[in-house]
């Protein structure tokens, strides 16, 4: 059974007798990361500098978080989202593009995750930006 997540999700459908079609907007589920803290992070644990192996550093850490919150075999992916009039980087736990995809991974993982991030607040929807 899907979670009651509170989101507004509105179906693509035609537009018939002269209405207008509803817009579907894909949104995402889960936690802005703050690009200096997961760069600062990345930096601290792999230690270069060179821009090519930055990236890789990045990334891997990236996927490395989400290994150690135990979210790595389930449904929780990086994504960008609108977030504070700009483009974040996101830690989606689910979003509303299928009723699947809005079961969220266990919460003893959410709570993993939220210590890792260092945060108390639970995960918020953004959308796409994509």
């Amino acid at each position: 059974m899907a979670a009651n997540l509170n989101v507004m999700t509105s179906t693509k459908r035609k537009a018939t007798n002269g209405k207008r079609a509803r817009v579907w907007k894909l949104h995402y589920h889960g936690y802005v990361l703050d690009s200096a803290w997961y760069k600062a992070q990345a930096q601290s644990r792999f230690g270069s500098a060179v821009e090519p192996d930055v990236f890789h550093h990045r990334t891997h850490f990236l996927f490395g978080l989400l290994a150690e919150a135990g979210l790595s075999g389930g449904r929780a992916q990086l994504r960008n989202v609108k977030s504070d009039g700009g483009s974040a980087l996101c830690i989606a736990l689910a979003s509303n593009s299928n009723e699947n995809a809005m079961i969220l991974p266990p919460q003893v993982k959410i709570e993993k995750l939220k210590s890792i991030l260092g945060t108390d607040e639970p995960p918020r929807w953004y959308e796409y930006d994509g």
